[in-house]
């Protein structure tokens, strides 16, 4: 329990600057990343993190051990003196100091610091901006800054009595003398802004007796509860977005920080005119409970257990309620089916005047209709009913993946888990999680089970897919986004499951039939037979009898391995030994396979149509063909061979379709990069030059059931090496050695950038304008052009010869590693567009994740920039008059797209 509240204190409302008492106090170890909180430092130091002044690195970390330097510091000062003033132009560091270049990155500041005779230097001249600071020298500096330079220079009072009495070197434990870390100088320049100033001259203005705070950041502050912010308020339903109210008056909060999780917090509140430039976080009293851990709420009093001792907690009579974010008054919600509750004490009574529930409820994924805007879940309702939720019944909803970020729908699939946070009535957020975790399990209590020694809580009512909770088998979690069991999978009993058989055998110790299965979750496992098992609807207990059976369905186990292709066989046969290894099985509650399904491609029922059809339990394999998949969209165009092919043109995938990809080496499926077997098309990327494939379809009551498909795969070429640029312009610019280079201004790897122009170019770039599409290859950093791929001006270029795409010599087909594709979208629907070619022997395509392009716009006064796919004026609407897209795709992902419009 204490370890869980811990680590899921920053999840779940954001607080991580709350400090205070925790009910995660001991024997547990703080994730790194709050141990470098601005949790664990001081008030004065966060305020200088907050505001700006000392900024995080490029990896979002503190380095509050770091020593700084001079001329560090000297940028950290002039951050505060240049935020609100005009700092009057200066002279050039290097007029003032010898060993500060006008190229240092701390030219601008140590020169505007020694003009306003802030810093002298060593008196010698230099500055010395790379050694570290120390104490006594931040301090001279800080008190020149302020005005005390004169006063104390007229009196014997020592600067180092005078700042530690003025409150400059509170909370700091180094001693003077040494060099400062970022910590200290976090500290310090916090306390910095709270010093009154003498009487001083600024940009022709003068100042005197105000802090630091008022003189250069013209800004106050206030020690107030925040009752509403980001749209998140203590007492209406609704609240402004962009504003942040404490004591009854609103401020205006944009910019990117959000502070709808410090709702109900005690904070200082950093205030300039009518804007906020920056919240700290007080000591709040702060206690978060998982809802699971809760036994009842009654009289205000939360009664919950906590490792085994029953706690309580008392809430104040007059608390304020947030349920996800959303103010509420609904006290039915109190004890959430999931989630945790957070109790805030603002005050330092005996009660807590705040609760902030944060409720959700995890489901695993069964399937997602775009067209609906619905999820569907493989869980059910007390009915039986499968739990859906349609996103269209909300006028305001979010979906956010592991990373936070905001992702959109088409990215939720099949065996995902999702968590539903409902804030009112009018709002949702949706969390996907793909977490998982397999292995051996064991029961630990009633809620917790542990694989390899790792234990995971379960949720109220998970999807257990038939599981019992039995010990000691095989087992894959499907975890929330706080890494709570929502669902169970590799679990076999209860269902019929698909493998390709390796091997079948009896082992010679205890007379058990044993299999030896490809399953469907990538990895090979060995099972054991049940003493009565069916095959075929007819039952063997006898284990010689019922391996002689299999061996007789199964007859090519020993010739060639699954994935390797002999040079000798046909297409034909090679797809008749693939689809042969095919096999549905199912498992009792003990583990152990009860009943398998073989295929019944060349049985009785193949040879002679009249036998009527076992469709209560059968494995029918059905189809033969190449199989092209489009990427994250629930369609899979099968591409004929021969004369195989039964089921030409579109065929819909979704949460019943299920790809086996079978690597030309077994071993290789325990390299996480190889192919393996995976539960969705999508996961499959079929992407490569060869494939040989078979469809297995269950059928029951003559309906297709299950959609199950395998593929063998041969090794391809190694990928194209053909780029893809949209040109804007040519600039000659000068590098650091005041050299004139050229280089090509445009959109190259899918983002706004520019590269050097390689001398070993064989293209006349002079020749270049504004929206050609460029086909270019990259050395050491510089670009060479190859050739134009299509030019807007007189719709000429390489792309054209071949309306379809260009590919590799060689390669003309879905399965090439790169292409080009030149064409108009006929209509554009979630995101997915079909695309339009001009030569009608070419049929049209699906393509999926067409979402940010760069548009080149000659309509438009030549404009450029990036636009939604849904800006593009399609083919159904404007005819001959559609926009161009030209689509870079490498091994069967979209690397860049671009629109063109006339």
């Amino acid at each position: 329990m204490k370890k869980r509240i811990s680590v899921i204190l920053a999840i779940v409302v954001g607080i991580s600057c709350v400090t205070g008492v925790l009910s995660a106090s001991n024997d547990t170890e703080a994730p790194t990343e709050i141990e470098a909180g601005l949790d664990d430092i001081n008030l004065s130091a966060r305020t200088a993190f907050e505001l700006g002044i000392i900024s995080r690195d490029y990896f979002d970390k503190l380095n509050l051990s770091d020593i700084v330097s001079r001329a560090e510091f000297a940028q950290m000062l002039y951050s505060i003196i240049a935020a609100k003033q005009e700092v009057k132009s200066v002279n050039s560091s290097s007029d003032c100091f010898s060993d500060v270049s006008r190229y240092h990155y701390a030219a601008t500041e140590i020169g505007a610091l020694a003009s306003m005779g802030i810093i002298n230097g060593q008196g010698d001249g230099s500055f010395l901006p790379e050694q570290s600071i120390t104490g006594e020298e931040a301090l001279i500096i800080l008190l020149n800054t302020a005005g005390y330079k004169s006063l104390l220079k007229q009196t014997d009072f020592s600067f180092e009595t005078f700042s530690r009495e003025c409150g400059l070197w509170k909370y700091i434990t180094q001693d003077t003398k040494q060099f400062l870390t970022r910590e200290s100088v976090a500290t310090l320049l916090g306390n910095f802004l709270y010093l009154d100033t003498l009487k001083m001259e600024i940009s022709d203005a003068s100042f005197g007796g105000e802090s630091i705070l008022k003189v250069y950041l013209d800004a106050e502050y206030y020690d107030e509860v925040i009752e509403a912010a980001n749209g998140v308020s203590l007492y209406r339903e609704y609240y402004d977005k962009n504003s942040l109210q404490i004591h009854n008056k609103s401020y205006s909060a944009d910019g990117e920080k959000d502070y709808s999780n410090y709702v109900g917090m005690k904070a200082r509140v950093f205030i300039s005119g009518d804007n906020v430039i920056g919240v700290v976080v007080l000591n709040n009293k702060t206690l978060i409970i998982d809802a699971q851990d809760i036994t009842d709420f009654q009289n205000n009093v939360y009664y919950y257990d906590e490792n085994g001792k029953n706690r309580k907690a008392r809430v104040d009579k007059k608390y304020d309620l947030l349920i996800n974010n959303a103010y509420s008054s609904d006290v039915s919600q109190m004890i959430p089916n999931s989630g945790y509750i957070t109790l805030i004490d603002n005050n330092n009574d005996t009660s807590y005047d705040i609760v902030r529930i944060d409720s959700y409820s995890a489901y695993v994924v069964d399937k997602v209709i775009l067209d609906d805007n619905t999820i569907i879940m493989k869980n059910t309702d007390s009915e039986g009913k499968q739990i859906s939720c349609n996103l269209d019944d909300w006028s305001e909803y979010q979906i956010i993946n592991t990373n936070n970020a905001e992702s959109d729908l088409s990215e939720i699939v099949e065996g995902m888990v999702v968590s539903l946070a409902p804030a009112g009535k009018e709002r949702i957020t949706i969390y996907t999680s793909p977490d998982k975790v397999k292995g051996k399990v064991r029961k630990n209590d009633d809620d917790k089970y542990s694989i390899d020694d790792k234990i995971y809580q379960m949720i109220r009512n998970p999807y257990l897919n038939g599981w019992k909770g039995t010990e000691g088998i095989q087992i894959t979690f499907l975890l929330d986004r706080f890494g709570k069991i929502a669902g169970v999978e590799g679990f076999n009993h209860g269902e019929w499951r698909y493998a390709v058989i390796l091997r079948c055998f009896e082992r010679d110790d205890d007379n058990v039939l044993c299999f030896k299965l490809l399953d469907e979750d990538g990895q090979i496992k060995t099972i054991d037979a049940d003493s009565k098992l069916g095959i075929d609807n007819e039952i063997f207990s006898s284990v010689s009898a019922a391996l002689a059976k299999i061996n007789e369905n199964y007859s090519q186990f020993e010739k060639l391995k699954p994935g390797v292709v002999s040079a000798e066989e046909t297409d034909n046969q090679v797809y008749d030994r693939i689809s042969t290894r095919l096999v549905r099985y199912y498992v009792s509650a003990e583990g152990k396979i009860k009943r398998i399904d073989t295929p019944l491609y060349n049985s009785k029922y193949e040879q002679d149509k009249n036998l009527m059809l076992d469709d209560k339990d059968c494995l029918m394999i059905s189809a033969k063909g190449r199989l092209h998949y489009a990427k994250a969209f629930p369609y899979m165009l099968r591409v004929p061979y021969d004369s195989y092919s039964e089921i030409p043109g579109e065929i819909v995938s979704g949460s019943n379709t299920k790809v086996f990809v079978l690597p030309s080496e077994l071993d290789e499926l325990n390299d996480p990069t190889a192919m393996g077997v995976y539960n969705s098309l999508s996961a499959a990327g079929c992407v490569d030059n060869k494939y040989y494939a078979a469809s297995g379809y269950n059928i029951k009551s003559g309906t297709i059931t299950d959609d199950v498909v395998v593929l063998a795969k041969n090794s391809g070429e190694t990928s194209s090496g053909l780029n893809v640029g949209l040109y804007q312009q040519t600039k000659q610019v000068l590098n650091d050695d005041d050299e004139v280079k050229e280089v090509l201004c445009g959109v190259f790897e899918g983002e706004e950038t520019s590269y050097e122009i390689s001398d070993k170019n064989t293209f006349d770039v002079s020749k270049l304008q504004t929206g050609d599409i460029l086909l270019y290859s990259l050395s050491n950093g510089k670009i060479r052009i190859d050739s134009i791929g299509f030019r807007v001006s007189d719709l000429s270029g390489t792309l054209t010869a071949e309306p379809r795409y260009v590919t590799l010599p060689g390669e003309s087909h879905y399965f090439a590693k790169g292409r080009i594709i030149l064409a108009q979208v006929e209509r554009v629907e979630d995101g997915v567009g079909v695309l339009r070619y001009f030569d009608e022997k070419y049929p049209n395509e699906i393509m999926p994740n067409l979402k940010k392009s760069f548009m080149y716009s000659v309509e438009n006064d030549r404009e450029f920039n990036q636009v939604d796919i849904s800006s593009v004026k399609t083919y159904d609407v404007f005819g001959d008059k559609a926009d161009y897209i030209i689509i870079y795709q490498k091994e069967g992902v979209i690397y860049s797209q671009y629109i063109i419009r006339k």
